[in-house]
């Protein structure tokens, strides 16, 4: 009898050894799944306040530099901004692409098309085509048929000048035209244009004849 008091006294304390495992065991569990939950949690605020803190840098950023593209700027002020907005342009990863298309107003947009008319270097110019080529073309309302019309006549007046500098104001005009979605519905009141090539082509023999026409009233 005693033996077999011994034998369940044992048996009871080995279930009782193998309950305390096992409770220790979903302690740890218990314990490694909160402290995963607190990790993941940690990690998605880190992002959050990471892609806050990094857009309102790059906001503030890219509204400094715009503002500083005043008419009176020096040339180095210009350059840098303008070095500095294209960076920005470059730098924004594809999957904020989102952000990227928020981040330029119209009137921003603006700054940098009177950027590229006015300054008298062709390496601002040729930042702010860039810029401009990047962005949506919308927002210098190149989906406005009249206002790509006034786009290509003041192109059509640059050419039309000695200036070496308004020649090169006049083909990044073109350049900024052909960015139009509306180009070959516009070219075809002169030409029949049928692909993306020959909007090239047919720029160059408008202007051709824009500047013959010129010539001859000239002479």
């Amino acid at each position: 009898m005693k033996d077999s008091y011994a034998v369940i006294e044992k048996q009871f304390l080995q279930a009782l050894i193998k309950l305390s495992c096992y409770e220790k065991q979903d302690f740890i569990s218990k314990t490694c799944k909160d402290d995963h939950l607190v990790i993941v949690r940690k990690k998605e605020q880190i992002k959050y306040c990471t892609r806050l803190y990094y857009g309102r840098f790059v906001k503030n950023l890219h509204l400094l530099c715009v503002s500083n593209l005043y008419p009176e700027a020096t040339y180095d002020r210009k350059r840098s901004c303008l070095q500095i907005l294209l960076l920005i342009q470059d730098l924004i990863p594809d999957k904020f692409r989102l952000f990227k298309k928020r981040l330029w107003k119209k009137d921003e947009v603006e700054v940098i098309f009177h950027c590229l008319v006015m300054d008298t270097y062709e390496f601002n110019k040729q930042m702010a085509y860039q810029i401009i080529s990047s962005i949506s073309p919308e927002l210098l309302s190149l989906d406005s048929k009249p206002w790509v019309d006034s786009l290509m006549e003041a192109a059509f007046k640059f050419s039309n000048s000695i200036r070496p500098i308004d020649s090169i104001t006049a083909a990044y005009l073109f350049k900024i035209a052909k960015l139009s979605p509306i180009i070959k519905n516009i070219l075809c009141d002169y030409y029949n244009v049928e692909d993306t090539e020959a909007i090239t082509l047919q720029l160059i023999l408008l202007l051709y004849e824009k500047l013959r026409v010129c010539i001859s009233h000239d002479v």
